[in-house]
């Protein structure tokens, strides 16, 4: 299947018209000008909307080149965009830094489920430091996000996924996170939404932050949660 481009940052790969997959990709797809995991999406069966970003610093807060200026537009155009569609199912899926713009989407927006592969759910440094300095890969990344808010005169917003999840539990049916157990930002970052309703935090030994997404698409897990029925979570016990 070939991927029809509607913006530079965007392009649609169609198929079944009753599954669409949105798929952020994380920061290294910015530096390919390319999109994650769309030469794995070329054989599967579902309809794909592929999204980057242009910038490593944002995390898809400053809009879809071509699509939105911001954070509000990008919704707005996910939902039309669904709203024309018309699937029977919408799943949103991310690595890293997509990831956390999948599950911010997913509960902006509303879909059946969300996928995260090593994901990133905060990118508060107000989290950050009360989690003792956990959660960051690259030291001073995070204020970068705030002095992208703070240099257009707004306030941050969604910096962290809890509030916005805690707030909308039925805005998503069902989060899989799967996660490197031997990575402690992976580890931190995973389980700080793990005991919210409908998610589940997945560890898988033996795997790496930069490696874990083409790991579990070789042995078949991402395909399996594609192809089946989404499986609804009760919370972590206390």
């Amino acid at each position: 299947m070939s991927l029809e481009f509607i913006s530079e940052c965007a392009a649609v790969q169609y198929g079944d018209p009753d599954h669409l997959i949105i798929m952020f990709s994380s920061n290294a797809a910015v530096r390919r000008k390319s999109f994650d995991f769309k030469d794995y999406a070329r054989d599967l069966p579902q309809t794909f909307l592929f999204l980057r970003e242009t910038s490593v610093h944002t995390g898809f807060h400053n809009g879809i080149l071509g699509l939105s200026n911001d954070l509000d537009e990008t919704v707005e155009f996910l939902q039309y965009f669904i709203k024309k569609m018309g699937p029977k199912r919408v799943t949103m899926f991310g690595a890293s830094i997509g990831g956390y713009a999948a599950l911010i989407y997913g509960y902006l927006v509303g879909c059946d489920d969300v996928i995260t592969v090593g994901t990133v759910t905060f990118v508060d440094p107000n989290t950050r430091d009360a989690l003792n300095g956990a959660g960051e890969r690259v030291p001073g990344a995070m204020e970068g996000m705030v002095e992208f808010y703070t240099s257009q005169g707004m306030e941050p917003r969604y910096l962290d996924a809890w509030p916005l999840i805690e707030a909308n539990p039925d805005k998503v049916k069902a989060v899989r996170l799967y996660y490197t157990p031997e990575d402690a930002i992976d580890t931190t970052q995973s389980l700080h939404v793990a005991r919210l309703p409908n998610i589940k935090a997945i560890p898988c030994p033996g795997t790496t932050h930069r490696y874990i997404g083409v790991m579990l698409i070789r042995d078949g897990t991402i395909g399996n949660d594609f192809a089946n029925p989404v499986e609804v979570f009760d919370a972590a016990p206390a």
